[in-house]
């Protein structure tokens, strides 16, 4: 490697660590250049080996787990701090508190057997929340395949961006697996496409399935994956049809719930996934320098668009298909049926009264008149 070979260690390692604060948060200057997109495979690979860590602890109670957060913190600041990284020291200490926290957070709900009493009382909570990261999951795996489409479709223009490097087997190893550090960020540009949205490219353009962005620079083969045509506003609307499914699978789940128990769980399920929605397409936003890729990932609103038509329609419809709001919705037709039924037959009977009403009327009036003709003959009779 010519970069290996003309760089010192102690430049090295300053490099390696400037790497790692950018997976915890933190942008960094490589060679003058700033780079503020997150590689958050590695984000979440640290939490992992975080909670495999945590394995031998297992026999602790969870006070001895918690005070782990601290010294992790406290490591962060020494190592930062010690190899001189250009770094913005507060965000990768914030990003390592998350990391901590999570870890921490699922080691200790997994080794935990009893949980207090206002735990239990918040188990509701808990549920929507595992919900909301189903939700999440099932958009993961959209943008999953629709990246996976993309690459199988562009894969000839991704090898040809490639060779362009001119760099050897372990060369092009690297710069694959450089890349697959930001498959989340990927992902999330995949789904911004999706909901009509889109994604910034070079120069701030931004692609989506309504809109075409030119795509004249390839500054790495991934970027040959950017679509160029713009189907229209049905691929938005196959989304939110998945938001519809979503919504079916919650009505089942929550059957057995009363309506009100369903819908909070709904509430608190749409909350979580909107949070997540905005965390992750927030850390996929990002720079790579300045100039034309000064704005790259997903716009600013992706994130609420995407909470709208996947997790308000599987809200919307999830509580439209609850089995109480389908018996509500049953008696009040039924209810309705009745009172039209009732109003018809009081009109009929109304209608039949006044004829008769008529039919009495006219009798009295041609008795009366056959009574006058009779005194009149009568008295023409006698005068």
């Amino acid at each position: 490697n010519a970069w290996l070979r003309d760089t010192s260690i102690g430049e090295a390692g300053r490099s390696g660590t400037e790497f790692w604060a950018m997976t915890l948060g933190s942008p960094a200057v490589f060679y003058g250049v700033t780079v503020s997109i997150i590689p958050l495979l590695w984000t979440l690979i640290q939490v992992v080996v975080f909670r495999a860590l945590l394995l031998s602890g297992r026999n602790f109670g969870s006070a001895a787990l918690w005070t782990s957060i601290p010294f992790y913190l406290l490591t962060v600041l020494i190592v930062l701090t010690a190899s001189g990284a250009q770094v913005i020291l507060w965000r990768s200490l914030v990003g390592a508190g998350l990391i901590s926290l999570i870890a921490v957070g699922w080691a200790v709900a997994r080794q935990t057997e009893t949980f207090p009493r206002w735990a239990k009382r918040l188990r509701w909570v808990w549920s929507g929340t595992l919900i909301g990261l189903s939700w999440l999951a099932a958009v993961a795996a959209v943008g999953l395949t629709v990246l996976g489409i993309a690459l199988a479709v562009s894969w000839p223009e991704v090898i040809a961006t490639t060779e362009l490097f001119g760099f050897s087997s372990a060369g092009n190893f690297g710069l694959g697996a450089m890349q697959a550090m930001y498959l989340p960020m990927f992902m999330a540009c995949a789904i911004a496409w999706v909901s009509g949205a889109g994604f910034s490219v070079v120069g701030g353009l931004v692609s989506s399935a309504h809109v075409v962005a030119p795509n004249e620079t390839i500054f790495l083969p991934i970027v040959a994956t950017i679509p160029t045509t713009a189907p229209g506003a049905w691929v938005p609307a196959l989304l939110a049809l998945g938001g519809v499914g979503l919504g079916v699978v919650f009505s089942v789940v929550t059957s057995r719930l009363s309506l009100v128990d369903a819908a909070r769980r709904g509430a608190v399920a749409l909350a979580s996934f909107a949070a997540a929605m905005y965390v992750w397409m927030s850390a996929s936003r990002g720079s790579l320098g300045e100039n034309l890729l000064a704005t790259l990932g997903p716009t600013p609103d992706a994130w609420l668009v995407t909470t709208g038509l996947v997790g308000c329609v599987a809200l919307a419809g999830g509580v439209a298909l609850h089995p109480e709001t389908r018996r509500r919705a049953k008696e009040g037709f039924g209810s309705f049926r009745e009172a039209r039924s009732a109003d018809e037959d009081e009109g009929v009977d109304s209608t039949g009264g006044d004829a008769i009403q008529a039919s009495v009327d006219d009798t009295d009036v041609s008795d009366n008149e056959a009574y006058v003709d009779e005194v009149g003959k009568e008295s023409n009779g006698r005068f």
